[in-house]
């Protein structure tokens, strides 16, 4: 349990709307910041949303 405790620790996750129907979920180790895996969200009426994108490390 400690172990999955310690790696919870090491992942980062950043968050925020681009524009009024777009958000991004960003994800990723905080020793490998070039490793981000992003989330892309589109809004579909005023309140569901879908995700759109996922935008891999290459």
């Amino acid at each position: 349990m400690k172990k999955q405790a310690d790696e919870a620790d090491k992942v980062e996750t950043k968050m925020g709307y681009v524009g009024l129907s777009q958000f991004t979920v960003k994800v990723y180790q905080r020793d490998k910041p070039d490793q981000a895996i992003n989330l892309v969200l589109q809004r579909h009426n005023l309140v569901s949303w879908q995700l759109a994108e996922i935008r891999l490390p290459q």
